[in-house]
Formats: structure tokens, sequence, C-alpha cells
């Protein structure tokens, strides 16, 4: 976890307003900080890293690093798990190195590899490097977006950041920003903004699994790509369960112990559900002494404490429970709400960052289980978009049960639903936000353009060649919902405490294992997950994996109707029809189905525009 940010210019740059810009990116990177000048290409260029360290604790490994012939500088925010296998491969080419960090491999193998570098990395990263000869920056991005890096480009201009607050302190910028109301739709649906978009027309996401480069000579992106083709994996439908439990038991064990490597204290975020189970109990293997962290509630019923429990007696390791104490309730809501610079409704960042604060002390690493569910199939809407796909076929049938379901009900939503596209439903169902009909009675607009809504579902849509709607599904939610989603949920919530997340189940190569897999081995007589739960069956109770998962719930709705009620005066900010917020809030008293959900979406975003416009 590391903070980067950038500024060219064909104006001379004021030095003291790029520290207290870079010094927004504190909390990401309390460790240490760099800065680098130069001019290349006519152009001013100042380069600034706020560092966390994991690996290699040494000022040598502090950034920007700079090569030894003075022509390459990165700024990075990376964990590069293999490494050391490319460490290997260069020491035999005849490079050698200074440190022992991932960061030093990681710029010697972009001037050994070029563009090239993303086909021999595996991890989470986002990096910007300059090649002075060149006059050119290269952007990259990870493959499933777990690191962010956002960038506004002018005419005169070029900045870019982990985080769009390091983007704002700058005047030229802030002055010129302006909410993008496709944005502003796209998030009321979906609770997050799609890459490359950002709530600002000006400010742009790199896209994951995507890599550019900027010509400063021509003042343009060039090259740009997308390196990792996610939706040409083929299905191997000779593969038995025997066989395919046994290759999945080796990637699991392998994605665990590669995101073992750090030197600072490691620890597991524990839930009580299968997936960070799991994680914790393949953990264990490697590295005994691991401690386990799980948050519970006061004065709420939370089952998932005991769950947590038995895992920890079952793997003999000590479960730390923290108990998010009432009194604590708003306080830690407002400071994670001022953090967020882009709007990010996912209320499970709440938890996350009170969990991150209090584990702060004892690691600086955790391991998580995120990223089962959209690997392996476990979100009841894959389910429910294989019956839209039958359903859809009896339009007459579908028309009978939406006029007889009830209102609010997840079966209305369904129903709803079918008749809109695939890519367009993947996301209806699952964001637990605003209908059509709702975003146009809030925003009072007369229609909606459901493709210019669902752009980017339609675009990734369109690449995807199997004929599999679960894999269909599975590919859709990793190429959007968990880039701009559930990763920039946590690395905000990890940021704002100034530790680092490692999502084990998120492995390149166990994503591309479960897209080549027929539907059945990840959805077998309605049991979801079907065979990471017949392979975690060697290591856990089966109490612990055939059990509901609930992840780190919270009380929203109590908490909206009880230590929240002052956070009314957020969404009195103009931007929303009076009358259907009223109908929001009176959906709220009574509890009404997907109300707590939507009222967060409208607290997030007003508080959002409150810190930083």
């Amino acid at each position: 976890m590391c903070g980067i940010l950038g500024y060219v210019s064909q104006e001379e740059i004021d030095q003291d307003l790029f520290k207290s810009s870079l010094a927004a990116l504190s909390k990401r990177g309390p460790d240490a900080e760099g800065i680098f000048q130069t001019y290349v290409a006519g152009k001013n260029i100042v380069l600034g890293h706020k560092r966390l360290a994991i690996i290699d604790l040494n000022k040598a490994a502090n950034q920007p690093m700079i090569s030894e012939d003075g022509n390459f500088v990165i700024v990075a925010n990376n964990e590069i798990y293999n490494h050391l296998i490319l460490k290997k491969d260069l020491l035999a080419k005849g490079y050698q190195f200074k440190t022992n960090s991932d960061t030093e491999v990681l710029l010697k193998g972009f001037i050994e590899y070029r563009q090239n570098i993303v086909e021999k990395i595996e991890g989470m990263f986002a990096f910007v490097i300059l090649d002075k000869r060149k006059e050119k920056l290269t952007f990259v991005r990870d493959h499933f977006g777990k690191k962010p890096l956002f960038y506004c480009l002018t005419p005169n201009t070029l900045a870019f950041a982990s985080e769009t607050k390091a983007l704002l302190k700058f005047p030229g910028i802030k002055s010129n920003l302006n909410i993008n109301q496709l944005s502003l739709t796209k998030y009321l649906l979906y609770g997050y903004i799609p890459s490359p978009n950002s709530i600002f027309t000006e400010i742009k996401k790199v896209e994951p699994g995507t890599i550019f480069e900027f010509s400063l000579a021509d003042w343009r992106i060039e090259n740009q790509k997308e390196y990792w083709q996610l939706g040409k994996i083929e299905i191997n439908s000779q593969i038995k369960e025997a066989e395919a439990s046994e290759k999945l038991d080796f990637l699991l064990n392998e994605a665990v112990k590669k995101r073992l490597l750090a030197d600072v204290p490691l620890g597991v975020f524990l839930s009580g559900g299968i997936d960070s189970s799991l994680v914790a109990a393949l953990a264990v293997k490697y590295f005994k002494n691991i401690n386990a962290f799980t948050v519970i509630y006061e004065n709420y019923k939370n089952k998932e404490l005991s769950f947590a429990e038995k895992t920890g007696q079952h793997l003999n390791i000590k479960v730390n429970s923290c108990c998010f104490k009432e009194k604590d309730v708003e306080r830690n809501i407002k400071e994670i709400l001022e953090y967020l610079d882009e709007p990010v409704a996912d209320p499970a960042i709440v938890p996350l960052y009170y969990l991150a604060k209090q584990t702060k002390s004892q690691i600086t690493v955790a391991l998580s289980g995120d990223g089962g569910d959209e690997v392996f199939g476990g979100y009841p809407k894959y389910q429910a978009q294989i019956l839209a796909e039958k359903l859809k076929y009896f339009k007459t049938l579908a028309v009978l049960m939406k006029s007889f379901s009830p209102r609010n009900s997840l079966a209305r939503k369904i129903l709803t639903g079918i008749n809109l596209p695939f890519y367009a439903r993947q996301f209806f169902y699952g964001s637990g936000g605003f209908s059509p009909d709702e975003i146009k009675n809030l925003l009072n607009l007369k229609s909606l353009d459901i493709d210019q809504i669902f752009s980017e579902a339609k675009y990734y849509n369109s690449f995807f060649q199997q004929n599999d709607p679960l894999n269909r599904s599975l590919y859709l939610d990793c190429k959007l919902q968990l880039p701009d989603w559930y990763l920039a949920k946590n690395d905000y919530a990890s940021a704002a405490a100034a530790i680092e997340i490692r999502s084990p189940l998120l492995d390149k190569s166990l994503i591309e294992f479960s897209l080549s897999l027929r539907k059945e081995f990840k959805l077998k007589n309605f049991e979801s997950k079907y065979l990471l739960k017949k392979t975690a069956e060697k290591y856990l109770p089966r109490e612990i994996i055939y059990r509901k998962k609930k992840g780190f719930q919270l009380p929203l709705q109590r908490w909206l109707n009880s230590h929240l009620a002052d956070l009314d005066d957020l969404l009195g900010l103009g931007i929303f029809d009076e009358k259907a917020v009223l109908a929001l809030k009176k959906g709220l008293s009574r509890r009404a189905f997907g109300s707590d959900t939507k009222m967060w979406r409208l607290i997030v975003l007003n508080s959002f525009i409150k810190n930083y416009l």
C-alpha cells in the first residue's frame, strides 16, 4: 500500500503546492516520502511517492526509484508476488540489484522487457514509469484493478494519483472540474462508477488490466491495450471432478503461499464464512503463528463470531474479536465518509475500516477472503441470471408472475429485470440500488438511456466468447463490480488505516481456471461454489463450509434510524427531488426492502460532494 503522484506541465511547478498534494496521500504511505523532478521534451515533471514499507524496509527501497543510468524513473503502488522468480531471470541476464524490494525488480524488468513486463508479473499494482530518452510515461494497472490510478489530462497539464484528493489540491484542476451527469446516474444504479470514468468528467481511471503510453512530445495517449484477455478463455469440457478439485487445491495453496511474503507482521481477516476460513486454513500451513481478526457489534446479535471462533479452534489459531461499540459508530462512519474522494456505496466499508484501524497496532498486512463469490459463483444473482435466461422465453408467464409478486420484494426485482439485456440484468440484480424508474424520479429525468447507463457492461460483454451464462456473469463482475466496488472499498478502508489487504482468492490463475470450468462445477443442485466447498472439506469442518456466507455484516438499517439520523442534512444539497427523498425516508422508517442500502447510497454521494467540492 503506497501513494503515487505525478504532475507534468509546460509551466514551472510550484514545489510547495506539489508537497501539499502529496501530503493528501499520507495515510496510504506513512513510512517514507520521496520527490523527483526533471525536465523532458520541454515539460516540467515532478513525481512523488508516499510509502508503506512491506518488503525491504531499508531507505534504499524508497521511491521514486531511478535506474543506474538515470534514464528510467518509477513510482509504484505494488506488491509483485512473483518478484523473486523474475529477479532470478534478470540476474541471469546480468542485472545487479541494490535492494531486496519488488519495486527494483519491477523497474529493471521494465527496462528489459518494456511493455511486455505485464505478461511476466503477478500481484497487485498501479505504476507509472518515465523513460527520458523515449520521452514517454507508461501507465499500468493490475489485472483485477486492486490498486487504483486516476489521471487528469488537459491541453497544458497531466496529473495522476492513487486518489483524487491529491489531484483536487491543484487549484487549476479543481476549479475546472464538473460532476458528470451520466456518472451520477450510473452511481445511483451500480453504487460505484465503472472505469474508465469517475464522478468527474475531467478525471479518468486507468482501467484494470490495461497499459498505455503517454507521449510527452506529442502530448497524447498511445498504444493503449487491455493486456489480460479474460473473455477469451475456453471451457475445458473434458476435465473430471477429481482432477478439477486436485488442480484447484494446488492453485489455492499457491495463491495463499505467495501472499505470505512480507517483512512486517501479517494476519487474517476472518468473517466466519467459507472464503476467509479457507484462506486462514491454508495460511496456517505455511505461517504457523498467524493471528486472525474479526469484528462484532455491541448490543447486536451476531452469530458470525461463533463461526469465526470455531474456525480458530479448528485451526488452533487465536481469533481477536474487535467489538464495534455503539459509542464509536457515528465517529467511524464520518471518518471513512470524509476519506472517500470517490463515491463508493458498499456499506461494508464501515466495519472493514474499523477492523483495519483496530488491527493496525498488531499487523501491517492482512489476508482476506474477498473474491470467492465472484470467482466461484457464490451470489444469488448468478442463479437469478440462469433462471431469467429461461423465463425470458415465457414473457406472458413472467408478466403474470410479476403482477402477483409483492412490491419491493426480491422476487419482483428479478421479474422486473427479465427483459433487460443479460449484461444490464447482471448489475441490476446485483447492485442493491435504485431501479431506472426510481432514478428518474430522484433526478427529475423524463427518460433513461439503458445502453448508455450500461455501456461498460455492454462493451465487456461483447468480448466474452463462451455461451455459459454463469461464466458470463462471473466475467462481467470481475471486469466491473470487483475493481470499482469491492476492491475500491478494500483499498479505501485499508489506506485510511495504513494497512495492506491481500486477496488470495483473486489470484489470476484461479479466475482463469474457474472460467475454464463448466457451470456445474460452481453451481450444482442449487449448491453454490460447489467445487470450492468440496475442496475445502480437506481443511475445514462441514458446518463452516456449508452455511450461508455473511461477511462482516452490519446493522445498517438500525444505524440509519438512530446514530445516523443527524446525517439528514447531507440529503438536502439540492441534487435530488425532495418528494423522492421523503418517500425513501418513509420506506426506511418502516424497514422497506432495500431502503437502507438506497439511503446509504445517497448519504455517501452527498458526503463526497460536501467534503470535496
